[in-house]
């Protein structure tokens, strides 16, 4: 079936080096943590590709 494929490539993450510290001019606090934005950032590409593979599963199943 083609709906365990897209589901499969919907689940794989691409591997990437993480970003560069980003240059900050204030000097940053303990309770100040970078990488909020990018896991709320990871959260959202998730549930957007869950939307995407569900979509398309009903349209196979059409």
């Amino acid at each position: 079936m083609a709906a365990g494929g897209l589901i499969r490539r919907a689940m794989k993450e691409p591997r990437r080096p993480p970003n560069p510290p980003m240059a900050r001019t204030e000097p940053t606090t303990k309770d100040d943590s970078p990488a909020e934005p990018v896991r709320k950032t990871m959260i959202n590409v998730l549930i957007m590709r869950l939307v995407i593979a569900v979509s398309a599963i009903e349209m196979y199943r059409k």
